[in-house]
């Protein structure tokens, strides 16, 4: 699979709807935020965050851990939210309309999006404590379980996962390729004060939806 060409395709794709996807962008961020805030607000009023110190030399550093409902709203947003962004990018990946208002179209999915994650996330970590590779491979095969169900809503957890990772035979080492060429934008983020990731985002993304469309249709 050539990955100069998925990149290109991306960024035609994307050309007249970056302006829309740097609005959706700064409304997660803001939502996001909120939640934080909202969070952290509960969270100090019933006592449910800590305080940790550590020393460098002779300073001494005070950091806070994140409280139980600061995590709570956290994962809730991304449940309610992680379909609806994922569907964004594919529907520009393939040439559609979109309008940032459609990230809050698949809340019909939350249930799905916490399950799953926590099944390819137990599978993932037990896979690490064999060693960091296995982790990191199963990880990969898992990668396409988001958009499978997108385009098979009928598609069970389990079947979906044995799916993704068929998809992903003899193509995990591509992925990470194609990842890794990302790497150099990825650096350079915090040096514009994360302005650059309005860019980066949608391009990696709707690169990344380029591969699974071109796998699906193998």
């Amino acid at each position: 699979m050539n990955r100069s060409e998925l990149k290109e395709e991306a960024k035609k794709s994307l050309k007249g709807k970056y302006n829309d996807a740097v609005i959706m962008l700064l409304i997660v961020i803001l939502i996001s935020a909120g939640a934080a805030v909202i969070g952290s607000i509960i969270d100090t009023s019933l006592g449910l965050v800590n305080k940790q110190t550590f020393t460098i030399g002779t300073q001494v550093l005070e950091y806070q851990t994140t409280g139980l409902f600061t995590s709570l709203l956290s994962m809730t947003l991304t449940c309610f939210l992680g379909f609806g962004i994922i569907e964004y990018f594919l529907n520009i990946s393939r040439g559609k309309e979109v309008n940032w208002k459609d990230i809050f179209k698949r809340y019909d999915l939350f249930v799905y999006f916490f399950v799953l994650s926590l099944i390819v996330s137990i599978f993932t970590f037990l896979w690490s404590l064999l060693f960091i590779i296995p982790g990191i491979i199963a990880a990969f095969s898992y990668s396409l379980v988001y958009y499978l169900k997108l385009d098979n809503p009928d598609l069970e957890y389990m079947d979906n996962i044995k799916k993704s990772k068929e998809l992903m035979k003899g193509h995990k080492w591509e992925y990470f390729v194609l990842e890794l060429s990302f790497l150099g934008w990825i650096i350079l983020v915090p040096f514009t004060c994360g302005i650059l990731a309005f860019w980066l985002v949608p391009y990696m993304s709707v690169t990344q939806c380029n591969f699974y469309n071109k796998l699906i249709n193998k």
